[in-house]
């Protein structure tokens, strides 16, 4: 190699060096603000798991359903999904919030954006409900039998004629 070129080629040996240890030292500065974050940004992480494990649930439920040209079940599991996709996007973006918080030093607000995010995660449970609801109600149209068993104390008497009702209370007066 000539003389002229070796500057040339060693200034850009540096900067390839420098890309490649650049990242795994912010790797490990990103490492150590994760195990600085408090609990309930860990809530945070935690309730955006979740969701983005029942989004794939209901995709894979989805996916069935479509394979099985069940449109009924498709279309409830399609609606279904598109809630749950929100709501990852929504805690998406209040973990970058509570994130963007915390390295600014402002309590309150990380505080405020991790009580919002445990809204949306208790919200959470009623979406996957929905799903299953999506897949037991074609069940039941599709001929699944149901038993209902209706216990009666032993001392309780005769059942009432259901068709009388009882008599109505007159309203309270103020």
């Amino acid at each position: 190699m000539p003389k002229s070129q070796r500057p040339l080629s060693s200034i850009l040996l540096a900067c390839l060096i420098s890309l490649a240890v650049l990242p795994t030292a912010h790797a490990n500065d990103r490492r150590v603000a994760t195990r600085a974050r408090p609990a309930y940004a860990a809530s945070v992480d935690t309730a955006y798991q979740r969701a983005t494990r029942a989004s794939r649930r209901i995709s894979s439920m989805l996916d069935d359903a479509r394979r099985v040209r069940d449109t009924r079940r498709a279309r409830c599991l399609d609606v279904t999904l598109s809630e749950m996709n929100s709501q990852v996007r929504i805690l998406t973006e209040r973990a970058e919030r509570l994130d963007r918080a915390l390295a600014r030093g402002d309590e309150s607000v990380a505080r405020h954006e991790a009580a919002l995010a445990a809204y949306v995660a208790r919200h959470l449970g009623d979406v996957e409900h929905r799903a299953a609801m999506c897949v037991g109600v074609n069940d039941l149209r599709e001929g699944t039998r149901v038993t209902v068993e209706i216990a009666r104390e032993p001392n309780a008497g005769e059942p009432t004629d259901p068709t009388i009702l009882p008599p109505m209370l007159p309203p309270p007066s103020f």
